[in-house]
């Protein structure tokens, strides 16, 4: 129960609370109660001021490298383009009549992954752009169209547009962390104003379900308690549940709780389980390294002696079904930069019991060369259930599964996930490493909660040591300050 407890508590510091900028409280409603007072069933909101909407500044077309992508918003025109210098990071401009403004950087991969829409909320109509800036919370951009003055509100944390206290006017919900923070945003006498339901409530965790307007409160007891606003106050509605049968909070993972119950999917995760990697012995000092490696390149184990290496792409367990060109060892190389991080990542996890495992690392540039010839074959379906079982193969690239410049062979970019290190039982994460599917996104909803706690937990730590992630693939890390984020290098993994 120690353990158990010991990882909770690292989880939640790990993931910390998000709380409004330190301004005095200016509760919007008329009765100034203290923050968390709470009058029988109901607890007055309280809202702070916070930092609200920027004017947008006009873009620089210094900074602007190929345009992916348009959109025609009513009369605004937003555009996605690649940053220049740096063509792996996307970013936002908008056009209202014969100005272009800048929003700046969106996240990273395609355009796929960053929607775009008209919202109404407080009042008005905005165009949303929903980001991830490097591996971080996701990101949620708010731009209000003014012909006179753009403006922008920014949130880091996912978002949802509702009409929380029945006023007529929809707010924003914010939730970001394994820990759920949730905030609710409002204009008020044209001041942002934000609530920290956690803070308020004093609560580990608060969901918000915005098909019943309902927020599930967990505080230190584990019990969940439905609260509904009504108006200005927060109405306790029952508390006949428990965090471990019904939450939608991702419940902490340890290797002796039993699996929470899967939240309502689309698909069930279930039929991905025969195909799960089965975990393989630690590699050794064998095969013997050839060590003819470039500057500044280092062999992981060397760094972390603990950690797995599941280097499939040397032998047939991959999803092209034979060894790949250029994998000529089982082993995982790296930039030595990438290696100290990745180190610092697995000492952390250390205290907690867990090691990492490793499925790829430094890609020549000939294996990916390998996957597209690989692609033009539409007969070979040698591995299609167990890696691709939804997807057709000539859409495999298309749709950002696949790379025909992958950041693997800048050398920084990592394929892992978790294990227990008393065991080396890998955590279940929902889907295979290389599993080429929408359940491999990392903000699928056809996992269960201790899945999606434990690709929650891999990421943060990952972030923490200034990793970014790929959206589509949760196993996917690249280090935000990689040595070489234009070469692709073609040396061989021996």
């Amino acid at each position: 129960m120690r353990k158990i407890a010991y990882i909770f508590a690292m989880l939640y510091i790990l993931t910390g609370c998000r709380s409004p900028i330190d301004e005095p409280s200016v509760p919007v409603t008329e009765n100034n109660q203290d923050v968390g007072t709470s009058i029988e069933d109901s607890v007055e909101i309280v809202y702070k001021q916070v930092e609200g909407l920027k004017p947008l500044g006009q873009a620089s077309s210094s900074q602007k490298g190929e345009v992916i992508a348009t959109k025609k918003v009513n009369n605004t025109k937003v555009e996605i383009y690649r940053v220049r210098g740096d063509e792996h990071v996307l970013a936002a401009s908008i056009s209202v009549g014969s100005t272009n403004y800048d929003i700046g950087e969106i996240g990273y991969g395609n355009m796929a992954d960053f929607p775009i829409e008209e919202v109404e909320v407080f009042g008005d109509n905005y165009i949303k752009i929903i980001g991830a800036i490097g591996a971080n919370s996701p990101v949620a951009d708010y731009i209000l169209p003014d012909p006179e003055r753009p403006m922008i509100l920014h949130i880091e944390a996912h978002t949802v547009e509702a009409d929380v206290d029945q006023d007529g006017v929809k707010e924003i919900v914010s939730t970001v962390g394994t820990a759920a923070n949730t905030t609710i945003y409002k204009l008020h006498n044209k001041q942002m104003m934000a609530s920290d339901l956690n803070e308020l409530m004093k609560a580990q965790m608060v969901m918000y379900d915005p098909k019943t307007n309902i927020f599930q409160i967990q505080n230190s007891n584990t019990k969940l308690a439905e609260w509904k606003l009504q108006g200005s106050m927060l109405q306790f509605i029952n508390t006949n549940t428990t965090a471990e049968a019904t939450s939608t909070v991702p419940t902490v993972p340890t290797s002796t709780t039993a699996p929470a119950d899967p939240i309502d999917t689309i698909d069930s995760a279930d039929k991905y389980l025969p195909n799960k990697h089965t975990p393989e012995p630690p590699v050794t000092r064998e095969p013997e390294k050839k060590g003819h490696l470039p500057e500044s390149f280092v062999y992981l184990d060397e760094y972390i002696p603990s950690a797995q290496q599941v280097m499939g792409y040397s032998g047939e367990n991959n999803f092209v079904g034979t060894p790949i060109d250029g994998y000529l060892a089982p082993l995982a190389i790296v930039t030595e930069e990438a290696a100290l991080a990745l180190q610092a990542v697995s000492d952390e996890l250390e205290q907690q019991g867990l090691i990492l495992v490793f499925y790829d690392a430094y890609r020549p540039q000939k294996a990916v060369d390998h996957f597209i010839r690989w692609s033009l074959d539409e007969e070979d379906l040698l591995m299609k259930e167990s890696f691709y079982p939804h997807e057709e193969k000539s859409t495999l690239f298309k749709k950002g599964y696949l790379s025909k410049r992958s950041g693997h062979s800048r050398g920084s970019t990592v394929d892992v996930t978790l294990a227990y290190a008393d065991t080396g039982e890998e955590l279940d994460m929902g889907s295979p490493v290389d599993m080429l599917d929408v359940i491999s996104n990392f903000n699928t909803e056809q996992i269960t909660q201790e899945q999606a706690a434990n690709r929650q937990l891999l990421k943060q730590l990952m972030t923490k040591h200034n990793f970014k992630s790929y959206s589509k693939e949760w196993w996917h890390y690249t280090l935000k300050a990689e040595p070489f984020p234009n070469k692709y290098f073609d040396f061989d993994v021996e």
